[in-house]
């Protein structure tokens, strides 16, 4: 009886305790990650089996997909976790800039954008380096970026213009690898432009490119308005005041920088030069000058002035040239006439002779081709009366320092330092009494030579024993012609020489014969008669041997008669 009732009472509890598992409630939380509620309950008792009630949630830039867990027939304590995925439309995404050895110059490396919208480039910079873009598109943004800046090596490129003028463009440039330059837009007068050495082409390192121009060959009025206002004519002045030189000259840059002839200002102080348009400016420094080669290179109190070009290549024998001066004291006197030898080598110096007419006032004035560049520096005539003349070649212009900056007073000390210049500072004034005429300096190679004339005495100095004094006579038939040569001083006889010179068939000269040492009484000179078999033109040079041992100029006067 009592093992039944047992029985009975533990059936009993066991059908309680199922009764309350039937109807117990359980927890449910929900939890936002990221989002916000815009209704409902967050936490809830579910009875066993029972659904939970979602609340309403949000967050901006997602749309809701929903919870973790099933909230049908709960069976148990719940975490319900919102799940979310952006919103195409309204996502917001991180956009991150690498500079890739770059600098930040200005804007922001990291930035958040919207779905669609675009990031803002931040301004970068790299030296020796050009902003090539970035590796990603930061237009139309859908995903997070990370945008790596990309570079191209800069290369410097120069444009030599070779004489052009720049129209517009720029001659120095930094461009990138791979990138084409642009050239810049270029004139010249009278050439044409035929483009660049070598052809312009996208870099791959530093490079230079040279104008090419083609010169434009002009007639002979063209050639003559293109030099003429950069021709000037050069007056030079003594110590005393007095008028000595007269010359031409021309302009080589825009600065009043103009080439001469050096026996223009030989021997002078002070100078000036006129223009073509009848101004004049005062002649300011000796930059440089050679005797020997007979070129100076001088400054005129002047600027923006036109000036001529200087050619780059040589003469060719049978070539148009034109030379221009002040020939005789007529300005602007416009000659032409052809190279007969492109180069004649005189005195170690580099001529050109040619067949256009030149004279005295000629020296120092400008050579020029077809193409009106300079080729050469006119020299004076071979002679009167002949039509050999020459120029130098302007190539021998390279050869002077140009750096002295001299007043011409300066020059004329350095050249004479005891105080010597011919015949305007003659120390023996009977010599000078006695002569038609002094000589004229410089006449120190036969190209300047000074003219002897029948009948006639001349008184002249050699300075030192490095000076040659050259003389010229014309013949018009064969004949026999005296010389007579005194020193003032007997102790010169031992040094004076004196020798006659005849031109070769090829437009040489050849000593053939010489003065002998004479006396009559205590008068002792050099002398000879010389027989002539044919008319022609013919010199006499006087210079002193080799160990002259006088301070003093050696003084002398010629006489002449046929």
């Amino acid at each position: 009886m009592k093992k039944r009732l047992l029985s009975a009472i533990l059936l009993l509890a066991m059908l309680l305790s199922l009764a309350a598992c039937g109807s117990a409630a359980h927890e449910v939380r929900f939890e936002l990650n990221g989002g916000e509620l815009v209704s409902g309950a967050l936490l809830q008792q579910v009875q066993n089996g029972g659904s939970a009630e979602a609340p309403e949630v949000r967050r901006e830039g997602y749309v809701f997909d929903g919870w973790s867990e099933d909230l049908t027939d709960v069976r148990g304590n719940l975490v319900a976790v919102a799940q979310w995925s952006p919103d195409p439309e309204k996502a917001v995404y991180e956009v991150r800039f690498e500079l890739n050895g770059g600098e930040l110059v200005s804007g922001k490396l990291l930035q958040e954008v919207t779905a669609g919208e675009t990031a803002e480039a931040p301004e970068v910079k790299r030296a020796g380096y050009a902003f090539d873009g970035w590796n990603e598109n930061i237009r139309d943004v859908r995903s997070n970026l990370v945008a790596a800046a990309m570079w191209k090596r800069l290369y410097s490129v120069r444009f030599d213009t070779a004489g052009g003028e720049v129209l517009s463009g720029e001659t120095e440039q930094q461009v990138a690898e791979g990138d084409l330059p642009s050239p810049p837009e270029l004139t010249r007068r009278n050439y044409a432009f035929s483009g660049w050495s070598p052809d312009v082409e996208a870099v791959s390192g530093d490079a230079v490119y040279t104008a090419v121009w083609s010169a434009v060959e002009l007639r002979s009025e063209e050639v003559f308005q293109k030099i003429s206002p950069a021709v000037v004519e050069v007056e030079a002045d003594e110590a005393n005041g007095a008028y000595y030189s007269l010359g031409s000259g021309f302009f080589i840059d825009d600065q009043g920088t103009f080439v001469t002839n050096y026996h223009v200002i030989d021997s002078t102080v002070s100078g000036k030069v006129s223009l073509t348009d009848g101004s004049e400016c005062e002649i300011k420094a000796v930059l440089g000058y050679d005797p020997a080669l007979d070129i100076a290179v001088l400054q005129a109190d002047i600027s923006g002035n036109p000036y001529l070009s200087l050619a780059e290549n040589g003469v060719t024998t049978g070539e148009t040239i034109y030379a221009l001066g002040s020939s005789e004291g007529l300005t602007s006197t416009f000659s032409s006439g052809n190279v007969s030898a492109a180069s004649r080598v005189i005195d170690d110096a580099t001529y050109i002779q040619i067949t256009a007419p030149i004279s005295h006032g000629n020296s120092g004035g400008p050579l020029v081709n077809v193409f009106g560049e300079v080729v050469g520096i006119n020299t004076m005539a071979y002679i009167e009366g002949q039509n050999l003349n020459f120029a130098i070649d302007i190539r021998e212009l390279g050869e002077i320092d140009r750096s002295l900056n001299l007043s011409l007073a300066e020059v004329f000390a350095i050249q004479y330092p005891n105080g010597s210049a011919g015949e305007s500072s003659a120390s023996d004034d009977s010599y000078y009494d006695i002569a038609d005429r002094a000589e004229e300096e410089s006449n120190n190679t036969f190209l300047r030579a000074d003219r002897l004339e029948n009948g006639k005495i001349l008184a002249g100095e050699l300075s030192n024993e490095g000076d040659l004094d050259w003389f010229y006579f014309t013949l018009d038939k064969a004949c026999d012609v005296t010389f007579l040569v005194a020193p003032a001083y007997v102790d010169d006889m031992d040094y004076l020489m004196c020798g006659i010179v005849r031109l070769t068939e090829d437009g040489d000269t050849e000593v053939f014969d010489s003065l002998s040492p004479d006396s009559e009484g205590s008068f002792v000179f050099m002398s000879g008669t010389v027989h002539f078999d044919a008319p022609g033109d013919y010199f006499l040079v006087l210079l002193l041997d080799e160990g002259y041992p006088f301070d003093e100029p050696v003084y002398y006067f010629v006489d002449t008669s046929w």
